[in-house]
């Protein structure tokens, strides 16, 4: 049987994938990133009764040059473009399946067109595709705060992969691998960077069908203040904070289910001020009680749950999401859910529901370097929910960053680390002004676990956060990224000196260019968060 070498290259040339069929009938492929193997020859898993040998009855190309608008990620203008490589098979009793590559610059994809009978879900449950990668690959580590260590890496089956899974080449290329729940596909997001991940990890929304909302006018994104006192007073002073602090929602937890709380009341005095009321569903009602109390909600003026599995439900048993996203939907609520069950591939198709960090059992021991972790483990999905829990041992001028660093459109934060009384005026000025969706994001430095640095854009005003470890280190920032022959004046938030009291920030402003850097010299723990607008704008 003869081989068949077929090839697609991405739009700029920087990625490409080769599928093989061997001459044993053995489907396998393998991608090059700028110039260089990514991934080895390996095998394509596919279903065992189209086992080898097989042959090829078909090939397609396709060019595909498109860009959407997502109105609560982390750039709102979504480039798709692709070029794509589908091939048919065929086994020697006839049954057919059909394989697709999309090869991006930045990323690959590859999905089975399962034939009749097989689920694509099924097909991923017994997935024996595999990875094989160049010598020395090493792991990212997951979490700082379960001790991972990077491994050394040669090959990975896709039923092993725990989305997303960062891997460092020999070479200092980066890639994450991670199969998606709602798409049949496996992707490859890639970057000469781990900080290009992050930039990039628009990737995985292109593999959903756009949402079926036709108005969407509806959908608030904001900061939530939440686990206020329990009572109608401890609500009421939290609408009272939250509108002075910028926030957008309070959500009572088990503070509406109190004997004689009056969610109207606190309803109409939230309204009021311009605040929406989010409960939380603590006891996981089964799905005709939800229904029943989403639309008491409604009724209500509330304006979103924040809900769990249904009781008995599997923790990642998804069934009961989207009828309860669709009725949601119909009545203009908003859905907060574990973010273990709102997967990126999600965002695109139902954009009311979003993610809440889930919360560990215990506090990490070192909060700087997982917070300097966790955008790397979780962001290549574009998925890294802010928590302000993580903050212990971190420097103020750190946590503020942290509200840009978080990809996160419902932010969550605890009444009980609310900024103090002595906070600085500034720095509550930067609170109230940094927002939960973007127009554009770019990665400006950052390494697993050490350090990172981003840069956000909504509307004519630049935010940038970073943040710092457990090793102090000098940081310079590029500002290319802003208007060429445009002034900026940059608002700075830098740590007091180690060791000062009270650990308060240094407010400072300049005028800058984007030819210009700025230096940070960042504290163990320590962070800077700075607010960029046109010098013009502010006159």
């Amino acid at each position: 049987m003869p081989a068949a070498d077929l090839r697609v290259d991405s739009p700029s040339g920087a990625l490409s994938i080769t599928f093989t069929l061997d001459p044993d009938g053995s489907p396998r492929f393998s991608v090059d990133y700028l110039g260089r193997p990514l991934v080895l020859p390996s095998r394509l898993g596919l279903p065992a009764h189209l086992d080898a040998p097989l042959s090829l009855s078909a090939s397609r190309t396709e060019i595909h040059d498109a860009v959407w608008e997502n109105p609560r990620g982390e750039r709102r203008r979504v480039p798709d473009r692709y070029h794509a490589l589908s091939v048919d098979l065929r086994s020697r009793a006839g049954d057919t399946v059909g394989l697709t590559f999309r090869a991006y610059d930045e990323g690959a994809a590859f999905s089975l067109m399962a034939p009749e009978g097989l689920t694509p879900n099924s097909a991923t449950a017994t997935d024996r595709t595999e990875f094989h990668f160049p010598p020395n690959t090493r792991t990212s580590p997951a979490s700082a705060a379960t001790g991972d260590a990077p491994l050394i890496l040669a090959a990975v089956r896709a039923s092993e992969i725990r989305n997303p899974l960062t891997i460092t080449l020999a070479d200092g290329r980066f890639a994450s691998l991670a199969t998606l729940r709602e798409a049949p596909w496996k992707i490859i997001l890639v970057g000469r960077d781990p900080s290009q991940l992050l930039e990039r990890n628009y990737l995985a929304l292109n593999f959903t069908a756009p949402s079926a909302l036709a108005d969407t006018s509806w959908i608030r994104p904001g900061r939530v203040l939440r686990d206020f006192a329990p009572t109608q007073a401890g609500a009421t002073a939290a609408a009272d904070y939250g509108v002075t602090a910028g926030f957008r929602y309070i959500c009572a937890g088990r503070a509406w289910t109190e004997p004689g709380f009056d969610v109207p009341a606190l309803v109409r005095y939230a309204r009021e001020r311009d605040l929406g009321v989010i409960l939380r569903v603590a006891d996981q009602p089964q799905p005709g009680e939800l229904e029943t109390t989403l639309r008491q909600f409604a009724r209500w003026g509330v304006r979103g749950a924040e809900i769990a599995p249904p009781k008995g439900a599997a923790h990642t048993d998804t069934l009961w999401l989207a009828p309860a996203a669709a009725l949601a939907a119909q009545l203009h609520l908003i859905l907060a859910v574990p973010q273990t069950l709102a997967g990126a591939e999600r965002i695109r198709a139902w954009p009311h529901v979003f993610a809440v960090a889930t919360e560990r059992a215990s506090r990490p021991t070192d909060a700087a370097t997982e917070n300097c972790t966790l955008p790397f483990s979780h962001g290549p999905l574009g998925f890294a929910p802010f928590s302000d829990l993580r903050t212990d041992g971190v420097t103020p001028a750190h946590r503020l960053a942290l509200g840009v660093i978080s990809s996160d459109p419902l932010a969550s934060v605890n009444w009980a680390e609310r900024p103090k009384a002595d906070s600085r005026a500034h720095d509550q000025e930067f609170l109230r002004r940094v927002p939960t969706v973007w127009d554009d994001t770019k990665a400006l430095a950052g390494a697993s676990g050490r350090y990172l640095a981003l840069a956000r854009r909504s509307g004519d005003d630049w935010f940038v956060g970073a943040i710092n470890g457990s090793d102090a280190r000098a940081l310079g920032l590029s500002l290319a990224f802003l208007d060429p022959g445009r002034a900026y004046i940059a608002h700075l938030y830098t740590d007091r000196p180690p060791g000062a009291s009270p650990p308060t920030t240094i407010y400072a402003y300049r005028k800058v260019v984007s030819t210009e850097r700025i230096d940070l010299a960042l504290a163990t723990g320590g962070g800077t968060a700075i607010w960029l607008t046109p010098d013009a704008k502010r006159r």
